[in-house]
């Protein structure tokens, strides 16, 4: 399969899934958004700690 991934190619690892969780309800879809979008760029199917930190720094969220 070619081209990068898609939203349903992503899995979320539990730790990814707590730490979303974490992040303020009004601002929460937003950061999800920009997680996965990132993800989809660098062409990773699973969002992990790291990944976030990653993302966390390029946007400072």
């Amino acid at each position: 399969k070619k081209g990068a991934p898609t939203e349903e190619d992503i899995e979320w690892t539990e730790e990814a899934k707590q730490r979303i969780q974490k992040v303020p309800f009004f601002v929460r879809n937003m950061a999800k958004k920009t997680v996965l979008t990132f993800a989809k760029e660098k062409g990773v199917t699973v969002i992990d700690a790291k990944l976030m930190d990653e993302v966390r720094e390029k946007v400072g969220m």
